[in-house]
Parts: structure tokens; C-alpha cells; sequence
């Protein structure tokens, strides 16, 4: 496993863990990238539960986020791994959905709590009549799987007031993007 994940983990957990201490409702919840490969590797559930373990963060504080990959859903390892960490309670999410390798077949077989809907698809809700309207299908079809399902849909690059409009007209309950804020330093939070 690469150092720099193991890393990340750490201080994204120990962070959080801290804020949790000194805030109200909503407490906050980290999201942390890592690759099928990551996820596949035998060391990474220890790592994730000495983490959880070291910090004191409760596991559904932590979700793991992934890129669609084709592995996801084909590759036992990756599937017992996720179950696994579903298990622990750590949220599991499924970065640009849409917009890679997705197959709507795997989303029964993985333990997926959030998909990250591609940033593609909202981008073109403020575009031509066309691709807007095609777009917006689209969207809101996720949308409604989504509540079917029980997965949370979050909507990505969400970067104009009409665009966070139109998503909340959609039934969109989560969204992220410049919109509502840029990066923020780790130091915004503790004030």
C-alpha cells in the first residue's frame, strides 16, 4: 500500500474527530479518495480500523470514495473488501457515476451509500436547450434510482445558482461544488 494513503487517512480522520469534538449537529463526516487497488489490498481494513481505533473517529464518520472502475464489481477481492467495510460502518461512495465504467448491475451486489454523480451532467444543465433537457433526464432518472435504492445521490461541480435550483427541483439532497464554497484550509475549521 502507498505511505501517502495511510497518511491521508490519518490526518483526514484526526481532523474530523477533532471538529466532532467541538461542534453541533450537523457533526461532520470525511470522505476520503482511494483506488480499487487500495481497496483490494490485504493491509488496508487493518489500516482503516487502527485508524478508526487510534483517532476515536466513529466509523460512519468515514466514507471511502471511489472512482467507477470496471474491477469494482467483477473483482471478489474488492466485493468482500467493501462488504467488509460496510460492515465496520464506514460509508462507502462511488465518485462520477455516469460518467466511467459504471453498470447500474453492481450497485445491488456493492454496499454503496452514496453515488457521486459525474460533474458532466450538471454542467450541462445551464447549457443549449438540448443537451440541457437530455441532461436533465438523466439527472433526474439517477435521482429518483437513487431514493429507490436507498443511496444518497450527490451532485458534483455544482457551480451556478440555477444549476443548485434545478437540482433541488430535481429531489438532489446532497451537492458539493463552487457554488456553495472553494477548498477550504483545514484552519477555516477549527475557528
Amino acid at each position: 500500500m502507498v505511505p501517502l494513503t495511510a497518511f491521508v487517512l490519518e490526518q483526514a480522520c484526526r481532523h474530523v474527530r477533532s471538529w466532532r469534538d467541538h461542534s453541533t449537529d450537523p457533526q461532520p463526516f470525511v470522505s476520503v479518495n482511494v483506488s480499487a487497488s487500495t481497496i483490494c489490498d490485504p493491509g488496508f481494513l487493518v489500516l482503516v480500523e487502527g485508524v478508526l481505533g487510534e483517532t476515536g473517529l466513529p466509523a460512519h464518520a468515514l466514507q471511502l470514495e471511489l472512482a467507477e472502475d470496471a474491477r469494482l464489481s467483477r473483482d471478489e477481492k474488492a466485493v468482500t473488501r467493501l462488504q467488509e467495510l460496510s460492515a465496520l460502518g464506514v460509508g462507502i461512495a462511488i465518485d462520477d457515476f455516469g460518467i466511467g465504467f459504471s453498470s447500474l448491475a453492481y450497485l445491488p451486489r456493492l454496499p454503496v451509500d452514496v453515488v457521486k454523480l459525474g460533474g458532466k451532467f450538471i454542467e450541462c444543465l445551464d447549457g443549449d436547450i438540448q443537451a440541457r433537457l437530455a441532461n436533465e433526464q438523466i439527472t433526474r432518472a439517477m435521482i429518483d434510482l437513487g431514493d429507490k435504492l436507498g443511496i444518497t445521490v450527490t451532485a458534483k461541480l455544482v457551480e451556478t445558482p440555477s444549476q443548485a435550483a434545478r437540482l433541488r427541483a430535481f429531489g438532489c439532497k446532497a451537492a458539493q461544488g463552487w457554488h456553495f464554497a472553494k477548498a477550504l484550509p483545514v484552519d477555516f475549521f477549527r475557528e
